[in-house]
């Protein structure tokens, strides 16, 4: 796809075999994506000119996390005793997670550690009170996890996170995206009992 300055796709006049022609205004800046897999992308920019021809750059696709965790908070300690597990168990080439998370919690700290030490990774998502789009850095193979406050709150709604591992290469960036599904555990916090009429008490005593 082709986009101009303000983010619109700009419609090719004429496209096959791998090659389109569009008509743009000399001097404008654009920027092409160009996708594989669906999780896999290329992108980079130009300005116009008359007569210009852009090869496009195709999509990298060597998986470069090597591995993912999730926990209630961002300390070592938090990953070891309170962790977030993935379904499926994360795998390199598996880019969309789903993690169980109960309604009784609101911290989601990540993890990453990356196959290459030049990838750039960053997690996007809608912080629930506001509705507003954020954007963390998550810094791979570092002891504290990233914090993605406003992802979770106290409560039965579930999110989603778009972790994007991106790397630049002579002008060209690409990247590649893992998509993570937070569903919520629900709990019910008040419970009156009645039989025949009259309320039964409960004490989790097991009687």
């Amino acid at each position: 796809a082709l986009y101009n300055a303000a983010g619109a796709v700009v419609p090719a006049d004429t496209a096959g075999q791998g090659v389109a022609t569009y008509r743009l205004t000399p001097g404008e800046a654009y920027a092409y994506v160009t996708t594989a897999g669906e999780y896999y992308h290329a992108t980079a920019g130009f300005t116009a000119a008359d007569g210009l021809t852009v090869e496009a750059a195709a999509p990298r696709q060597e998986d470069w996390l090597a591995s993912l965790q999730a926990a209630n908070g961002i300390t070592a300690q938090k990953l070891q005793d309170d962790p977030y597990l993935p379904e499926p168990a994360f795998s390199p080439g598996v880019h969309v997670y789903r993690f169980p998370v109960s309604d009784c919690n609101s911290a989601f700290g990540l993890w990453v550690t990356t196959a290459a030490e030049d990838i750039t990774v960053t997690a996007t998502y809608t912080r629930l009170s506001t509705g507003r789009q954020e954007s963390r850095s998550v810094t791979p193979g570092k002891a504290t996890g990233a914090s993605l406050g406003g992802l979770l709150e106290v409560t039965g709604y579930a999110n989603q996170a778009v972790v994007r591992a991106e790397q630049v290469d002579n002008g060209v960036t690409y990247y590649q995206e893992y998509i993570l599904a937070v569903s919520r555990n629900l709990h019910a916090y008040d419970l009156d009992l009645t039989v025949e009429g009259e309320t039964v008490v409960l004490d989790g005593g097991g009687g």
